[in-house]
């Protein structure tokens, strides 16, 4: 009598276990996500997509700590990599600690760092004064400070559109080439030269060439008031 064989771990119908593929959402743009208010008491997170870990040196495999600044008198929020403060500085401030493995975006596939902290994501929240029902996506813009590599947060209430985005750092700035100096030209006649009247030019003679011979011979013209017998 044969006996049935269970192998444990088979494969289920209509399950792929194939690596799912991570759509970035925005692959040109250095982007952080704010998620908004969760229920049942969960943290809410601070995402920073793949090019956002790259101009922040998060990398992969490593915790790493984030410090947030706001510019007094202006709505503008920073962030930059701790790592690169002096040691007394990090001390004397509030640091937030990133994941230190990718994780998952709930609202699309793709991966990256997180900071799970309910008191900084409400603090940039009451900052730029979010809607806490949805996510709130800020691009990273280099700042100009000498002190410390620093980006600003852009708060893109509409998102980011990739396309326009990539032909802007294409397009040629209009004033550059408006402001570009129109090449003097070499003839040296005027606008007034060229309206001046061109006055006729008297031919006391004329050639003709003689196809016979090819010999330029000369004959003088005759007046306009002479007859026939005087010429």
């Amino acid at each position: 009598m044969s006996k049935n064989v269970i192998i444990f771990g088979a494969r289920k119908f209509g399950v792929n276990n194939s690596a799912n593929t991570s759509a970035t959402k925005y692959p040109n743009n250095a982007v952080i996500t704010v998620e908004p208010s969760k229920e049942g008491g969960r943290s809410r997170r601070v995402l920073f997509n793949a090019k956002a870990c790259e101009v922040l040196n998060l990398e992969n495999s490593e915790v790493q700590q984030i410090v947030f600044g706001f510019v007094e008198g202006d709505c503008v929020g920073l962030i930059a990599n701790a790592s690169l403060l002096e040691s007394d500085v990090i001390n004397s401030m509030t640091t937030y600690r990133t994941s230190k493995n990718k994780v998952s975006f709930e609202d699309t596939k793709e991966k990256g760092k997180a900071i799970s902290s309910s008191s900084i994501a409400n603090e940039l929240s009451n900052y730029f004064a979010l809607d806490d029902t949805t996510i709130g996506e800020f691009r990273l813009n280099s700042y100009d400070t000498e002190e410390v590599e620093s980006f600003s947060m852009e708060f893109m209430p509409n998102g980011i559109d990739e396309l326009s985005t990539e032909a802007s750092n294409q397009d040629v700035d209009f004033e550059e080439v408006s402001e570009t100096p129109t090449p003097t030209p070499t003839a040296t006649a005027t606008v007034e030269d060229l309206l001046q009247p061109v006055e006729p030019v008297s031919v006391d003679s004329v050639e003709e060439v003689n196809s016979d011979d090819f010999a330029i011979k000369q004959r003088q013209v005759a007046p306009a008031n002479a007859s026939a017998e005087q010429w």
